[in-house]
């Protein structure tokens, strides 16, 4: 993988599959991505600092998947927040 490529973070919950891409390929400004079951719902950008993208359920819950970006545009952390349950996102071989 290029260092500044795309990395993708994957969740799975019930039977969705969450998907969060972190874009580094525009070097000052990277692109944070969320998809559910392979549909983009989301998108924001990040220079530094924290960012946030967002998503609804088929059953109508909302949820969000948080972001940090470093001083030379590196993932700090990736965290999806479901109400007041935290949920692992892994990162995608390949």
């Amino acid at each position: 993988m290029s260092l500044y490529g795309t990395r993708t973070y994957r969740a799975a919950f019930g039977e969705h599959e969450i998907d969060f891409e972190f874009d580094r390929s525009g070097v000052i400004v990277n692109r944070g991505r969320l998809l559910i079951d392979g549909v983009k719902v989301d998108q924001s950008a990040v220079h530094y600092g924290e960012s946030a993208v967002h998503g609804q359920l088929d059953d109508g819950r909302g949820f969000k998947v948080s972001f940090g970006s470093g001083v030379v545009g590196q993932l700090k952390h990736v965290e999806l927040r479901l109400g007041d349950e935290t949920i692992p996102m892994e990162p995608v071989d390949g």
